[in-house]
């Protein structure tokens, strides 16, 4: 009964010592050479309160590489230039980040009371990673709402809601992650 105590409390402290293998973020983009990318998370989704996760430093050759430890994958996002970006970091992936073209705000932008950010899903070299999955989600949604406007909002057709629901359930219905299915709901 003893060794089975001294085992658990030597595995125990085997687990918190082990090292912790990181999320990795890289890529390059020689529009942003210079800058620096800073992602927030929410503390509260209520209040909005923000709290910076990581940041990218981008070298003179647009090259950035950075790692963050996550244990599920978080949500994160980056408010740059004209841009919101928005990212699901997922436990021990190495992630080859695309960023947009850089767009500086303009001084109409600045002073613009009403001016939002352009958001969008970031793209990755892999194609296959959470957010790729997202983002091709979201389009295809907003392709079809677009499609079906005046079924789906003016007529509220129940048929053309069902039809919408079966189309994006035939190509994402596969989808096994549970942050993609809540998202998906």
């Amino acid at each position: 009964m003893c060794s089975k105590k001294l085992f658990s409390i030597i595995f125990l402290f085997l687990i918190s010592v082990l090292p912790v293998i990181a999320t990795v973020i890289k890529g390059t983009n020689l529009d942003y050479a210079g800058k620096e990318l800073k992602f927030f998370r929410y503390a509260d989704p209520v209040t909005k309160e923000k709290i910076q996760v990581f940041t990218l430093e981008i070298d003179e050759k647009g090259n950035f590489s950075t790692d963050t430890e996550v244990a599920e994958p978080t949500f994160v996002f980056s408010e740059f230039g004209i841009y919101r970006g928005l990212l699901f970091l997922e436990p021990q992936k190495n992630i080859q980040l695309l960023l947009p073209p850089w767009r500086e705000k303009s001084f109409a932008d600045q002073k613009n009371p009403f001016f939002q950010p352009v958001e969008f899903w970031f793209a990755t070299q892999q194609g296959d990673c959470l957010n790729d999955r997202i983002a091709a989600f979201d389009t295809k949604l907003n392709q079809l709402t677009d499609k079906y406007f005046n079924q789906l909002y003016f007529s509220q057709s129940k048929a053309y809601y069902d039809t919408l629901t079966t189309l994006i359930n035939k190509q994402f219905g596969e989808m096994k992650s549970p942050v993609f299915n809540t998202h998906k709901l």
